[in-house]
């Protein structure tokens, strides 16, 4: 990323120790209290061993103030050892995204698990028009 309010030759002296640059952005983890939770904003972090650190931290300041977490801004960073499931809201639906699986028992292990806990909360996996015929859901679905 280069910032063009400060010359080439400026940007090319590392600042000393102690000092700052102005072209340098510095990733920052914010934290606030709202409502009886701990809200943190992650910073982006390169390896997952320093995420994990970070949120063991965050846990252990979490238990001793006894206050609920809430983890928000920026995910993982990629790790093939790691699994990740996304639930992400969007207009009119909530698009699940799941992790690739080892094998077709696991994907139906894991498949069965989000439309059980769906269920659970009265979401439903089904899409009508607005004169009720059933309909596809997207990608590859026919709508026929």
């Amino acid at each position: 990323m280069t910032d063009d309010r400060h010359p080439v030759a400026e940007r090319a002296n590392p600042p000393k120790q102690g000092e700052s640059a102005p072209w340098v952005a510095r990733p920052a983890l914010c934290v606030q209290p709202r409502d009886g939770k701990l809200f943190v904003f992650m910073p982006p972090v390169e390896y997952v061993a320093d995420y994990l650190d970070l949120v063991a931290a965050i846990e252990d300041t979490a238990a001793h103030l006894g206050m609920p977490v809430i983890l928000e801004g920026y995910g993982l960073p990629f790790d093939p050892r790691i699994q990740v499931l996304q639930v992400t809201p969007d207009p009119g639906v909530i698009e699940v995204n799941i992790h690739p699986a080892e094998s077709w028992d696991a994907l139906v292990r894991t498949t069965e698990a989000v439309y059980s806990i769906a269920r659970e909360t009265r979401l439903g996996a089904e899409k009508f028009r607005l004169d009720g015929q059933h309909t596809g859901t997207g990608a590859g679905a026919t709508t026929s």
